[in-house]
């Protein structure tokens, strides 16, 4: 569908560039500035800010509540929450500009668990394997932050744990506003609630942790990371990274306020050139529309296992995201201590082969299973393999049947 530029929004961009000629006529302040603009999708502050020199050395930070109170700068660069922006590495062969463009949204289909309409997906540049770089966001984000990044004049767009400094073999980890940054590869990163993050870290305990700039680590931490740039903020950390960033999530429809001024004076063109490309994507309707059917049939698939696993739980096309935090709820809430009653539970279960579990109850504190064996005394041997381990074991209501016993096995942490 092709969009005309209204009147109003013309103004606009009017508007908008005539305030970029008189800040170039006043000069502007810094070379660069590198904003924190976080989960601020609609700019609502503060924006911490950090000016850097043409050398990258900073020369100034503060915060502000509003986005135009934010100094001028040459250059300016915002970086948003992790948790908003999911990485790619894509199996897409090379194309001209054009046909990846093309060809982008929908080789990124099979990793996004809505419909591929909702997100805006960027290409980044390519690994030593040839793969596609790339990353997602979703276009209601975008289009609720564009207005008013457009109003602070910013130019590049970036997840901010991508700017966490990479070497290749650690992991880099950083606290940033009550989250860590974690990256552990060229195009792996994210921003997680720290009990997320601690759990997550240990799977990757085959790499070094790096913990940069000034934020002491948490105590669990402490004695298994490196220190790196200790001396330096971690938006300090951040900035440094952020300028050498290898892709721009201000591109396509949301281009960044520099680009966006250049280009208005081609809309009429644009939407001519707009009509040729919409005659020549005709061609491919039949293949979009099968494509369309398989996306839709494997979302109904998705759902259905997440349906399955967590009844009655709405998933808003973000299933991987809920799992994550249903798991940090039961290893963390309510059901604190479940996981581990399990992790250790279930290995000395599946070991005994005249044992069977038949259901599981838990509650404050207390696994409860219901287990069926060849005897009482079987029960009992499996209680005391049990207190063996370090837990504290019970077995109650246990009655005999034509096909064996059956009983409760109540199990706790330690001996109560």
């Amino acid at each position: 569908m092709i969009l005309g530029t209204s009147v109003k929004e013309r103004l606009k961009l009017l508007n908008t560039a005539t305030s970029h000629k008189k800040a170039s006529a006043q000069g502007p302040e810094y070379p660069c500035l590198v904003v924190w603009w976080g989960n601020s999708c609609v700019g609502l502050g503060p924006l911490d800010w950090l000016a850097l020199d043409r050398s990258d050395k900073p020369l100034a930070e503060g915060s502000v509540e509003d986005s135009q109170a934010l100094p001028r700068a040459e250059r300016v660069i915002a970086l948003i929450d992790s948790h908003h922006v999911t990485p790619l590495v894509l199996d897409l062969p090379k194309l001209s500009a054009k046909r990846q463009s093309q060809a982008l949204q929908w080789a990124a289909e099979e990793f996004v668990a809505g419909p591929i309409e909702d997100e805006h997906v960027v290409a980044g540049k390519r690994n030593a394997a040839g793969q596609l770089q790339a990353l997602t966001i979703q276009n209601v984000l975008m289009e609720q932050a564009q207005e008013t990044l457009q109003r602070a004049r910013v130019d590049v767009l970036l997840p901010d744990a991508l700017c966490l400094p990479y070497q290749p073999g650690n992991v880099s980890i950083a606290l940033w506003k009550g989250r860590l940054l974690i990256r552990w590869g060229e195009w792996s990163f994210g921003a997680f609630e720290p009990h997320v993050g601690l759990m997550m870290l240990e799977d990757l305990t085959d790499q070094a942790w790096l913990w940069w700039g000034d934020a002491p680590p948490p105590e669990a931490l402490e004695a298994r990371v490196a220190r790196q740039a200790s001396d330096q903020s971690v938006m300090a950390v951040l900035a440094q990274e952020a300028k050498t960033a290898p892709i721009n999530l201000l591109s396509g429809p949301y281009q960044g306020a520099t680009s966006h001024v250049l280009r208005s004076q081609w809309a009429w063109v644009g939407g001519l050139l707009a009509v040729i490309g919409l005659v020549a994507l005709v061609s491919l309707a039949v293949e979009r529309q099968l494509l369309a059917h398989e996306a839709k049939t494997l979302r109904g698939e998705v759902a259905s296992t997440f349906q399955t696993l967590f009844p009655n739980q709405p998933a808003i096309g973000r299933e991987r995201e809920l799992v994550m935090r249903e798991l940090a709820r039961l290893q963390y809430g309510r059901s604190a201590g479940l996981l581990e009653l399990l992790s250790r539970v279930m290995p000395l279960l599946a070991g005994q082969s005249d044992l069977s579990m038949e259901a599981l109850t838990f509650q404050a504190g207390a696994l409860s299973l219901t287990v069926r064996a060849p005897n009482v005394a079987s029960l009992d041997a499996f209680g005391a393999q049990i207190r063996n381990s370090g837990l504290s074991a019970s077995v109650e209501s246990a009655t005999l049947s034509e096909d064996g016993a059956s009983g409760q096995v109540i199990i706790q942490r330690g001996d109560r």
